[in-house]
C-alpha cells in the first residue's frame, strides 16, 4: 500500500488485515486509505442498488450482497487490529517517557487517538500511580485518622532538581503544571515529584 492512487480492491484490504495480523508492529498504509476504503464501499453498494433495480439474477445479487458483507467486515478487523497496537504504543510513551516511540505508521486519525490516549493514561499515572508510590491515595483523597478527623496538612517540602534528559509538560499533583524541561535545566518541585524523577535517571538534585 505504498502507492499514494493505488486502488482499493476486496483483494487488497484482505491483505492489509492478513499483515497486520502477521506482523507485532503496526504497518504501513497509504495515507489515503481510509478515503480509499469509502470509497470502495460506496461504489459496491451503488453497483449492488443497480443492478437490484435492473432485476439481475439473484444469485449474482446474493454475491454481491456478501462481498460487501465481508469487505466491512475485514475493515472492521484492520481497524481494531491497528487499535490494539496503537493502545499499546501509548501505553510505552506514558511509561517510559520515551522519545524513541515511532508513531511514523500512524494514520491521521490514528495519531489522534494515540495523542489523546497517551494524555489520559499520563494524568491517570500521575493521579494514581504517583499517589501510591508515595503512600497516598488517589487523587489527592485525604486518609481518616481512627478519631475519623483527617489528617493535619503538613508543608509540601520542595527540592531544586537539574534534570539530565528532556522531560515532556506533566501536571502536579495539584495539577498545576510543569515543564517542559530541556537538560540542564533547573526547577524547585515537590519533593514526591523529584524522587520520581530522579529514580528515572531524568534528573539529580542540585
Amino acid at each position: 500500500m505504498g502507492e499514494e492512487n493505488s486502488t482499493i480492491t476486496f483483494q487488497s484490504i484482505y491483505d492489509m488485515v492478513r499483515k497486520e495480523k502477521t506482523n507485532e508492529e503496526i504497518q504501513e498504509l497509504n495515507k489515503e486509505v481510509f478515503a480509499q476504503l469509502t470509497t470502495y464501499l460506496k461504489t459496491k453498494i451503488q453497483i449492488y442498488k443497480n443492478s437490484k433495480n435492473r432485476g439481475i439474477n439473484p444469485n449474482e445479487l446474493k454475491k454481491m450482497k456478501s462481498q460487501i458483507i465481508s469487505a466491512r467486515k475485514l475493515i472492521k478487523e484492520l481497524y481494531e487490529r491497528r487499535e490494539r497496537k496503537i493502545l499499546q504504543l501509548a501505553i510505552n510513551k506514558s511509561r517510559t517517557k520515551s522519545d524513541e516511540i515511532d508513531e511514523s505508521k500512524l494514520l491521521p486519525e490514528e495519531k489522534l487517538l494515540f495523542d489523546d490516549t497517551t494524555k489520559i493514561l499520563d494524568k491517570y499515572r500521575q493521579d494514581i500511580l504517583l499517589n501510591l508510590v508515595n503512600a497516598r491515595l488517589p487523587f489527592g483523597k485525604k486518609e481518616k485518622i481512627n478519631n475519623n478527623e483527617e489528617e493535619k496538612h503538613e508543608p509540601e517540602e520542595f527540592v531544586e532538581v537539574r534534570f539530565t534528559q528532556a522531560v515532556p509538560k506533566f501536571l502536579g499533583l495539584k495539577e498545576e503544571i510543569y515543564g517542559p524541561f530541556e537538560p540542564g535545566d533547573t526547577a524547585k518541585l515537590p519533593k514526591e515529584i523529584a524522587d520520581v524523577i530522579i529514580q528515572r535517571d531524568r534528573g539529580e538534585l542540585v
